[in-house]
């Protein structure tokens, strides 16, 4: 299984502060969170995860904390990406740095 770029990527959800509400799941317009059935806690999908905030600005109680990534932890997810699925392809944009690898 891939683990996120370094635990920098996307947002950070603390499911100790978190009052269960579920204003994040149910605003985000990527459908990037879920609710785990069994323990109640916020999942976050990485995958659909955009980093756009909104439900970082929603939530109540501050259980979420917004945590970006700088390229070279992205590139490197790629590249473990890339090893665990046999991909030999790889393109990474970078809007900040008006890069592309």
């Amino acid at each position: 299984m891939i683990k996120p770029v370094c635990d920098e990527v996307s947002i950070k959800i603390n499911n100790n502060y978190c009052g269960k509400c579920k204003i994040c799941s149910s605003i985000c317009p990527f459908e990037a969170l879920s609710t785990d059935e069994k323990t109640g806690e916020i999942k976050l999908d990485i995958e659909k995860c955009q980093v756009c905030g909104i439900c970082f600005s929603s939530c109540p109680v501050s259980a979420i904390e917004m945590a970006y990534y700088d390229v070279k932890s992205l590139i490197t997810y790629v590249e473990k990406s890339m090893h665990e699925t046999g991909s030999k392809a790889r393109v990474a944009l970078d809007n900040l740095h008006k890069g592309f690898y």
